[in-house]
């Protein structure tokens, strides 16, 4: 059976660490990290094949809004299977200040944009919400949960670190 894995997120949410670790455990990759998580790990047309888009995705910004545009490119695998990576928006928006500039007002636009498409393919297609703060808060349970949907037996858990405590200044941790 022909597999594809389509990992797509709010740019900020943490999708490219998500897609290295899928594209390791389903053993597309050799090691954590051998792929860089970006676009395509490997050739379209091979198994265990794991596409990686942010929404929007690349500088001038592209975009997609509906499923059967990624979709088409993989209509020789048997099975697909999404995943959408979200994270606090406000943390996710001050990451995309600080590597792309911009403001926050077209961030919010981004976000109501993206999250319209992901609505569509969270609503009709095999879908898996990875959420990094759940990840960071339940950590080995989430990653078995995951692996568990993708029909994958693999204990990998890579190194986590809590991006968001530069954005949030608690001290409670």
């Amino acid at each position: 059976m022909k597999k594809a894995y389509i990992i797509l997120g709010f740019e900020g949410s943490g999708s490219v660490f998500i897609a290295k670790t899928i594209s390791f455990i389903i053993g597309s990759c050799s090691s954590f990290g051998e792929w860089n998580g970006y676009g395509l790990n490997k050739r379209l047309g091979e198994n265990n094949i794991v596409l990686h888009r942010s929404i929007p995705f690349m500088r001038p910004k592209k975009w997609h809004d509906e499923p059967d545009e990624i979709k088409e490119n993989f209509k020789e695998y048997d099975q697909i299977k999404f995943i959408i990576a979200t994270r606090d928006l406000s943390a996710s928006m001050l990451s995309r200040i600080e590597r792309f500039g911009g403001n926050l007002e077209s961030y919010k636009k981004d976000n109501l944009r993206a999250k319209n498409f992901f609505t569509k393919i969270i609503k009709n297609e095999d879908c898996f919400i990875w959420n990094y703060e759940t990840m960071l808060a339940l950590e080995n349970i989430y990653f078995q949960q995951l692996y568990k949907w993708l029909s994958v037996k693999n204990d990998f858990i890579p190194e986590l670190k809590d991006g968001n405590r530069k954005y949030f200044n608690l001290n409670i941790f």
